[in-house]
């Protein structure tokens, strides 16, 4: 599983397991816990789609 974490903090939320990825970058404004994000949802514009591909193709060698 990838969980990937913007508004929320995955310390407290985050997924449990042996695979299980945390993709997450800092910003100031976070964790916010908004449903809605009132600035430019730069913490999810942050993560690229590549390193989302790189994180599944570890969980799926892992598991291979």
């Amino acid at each position: 599983m990838i969980a990937i974490f913007g508004s929320t903090d995955p310390g407290k939320t985050g997924p449990l397991g042996n695979f299980c990825r945390v993709l997450r970058k800092p910003v100031a404004c976070a964790p916010c816990l908004k449903t809605e994000c009132p600035e430019d949802r730069r913490c999810m514009g942050l993560i690229p789609v590549e390193e989302v591909y790189e994180e599944a193709k570890i969980i799926w060698d892992a598991q291979s």
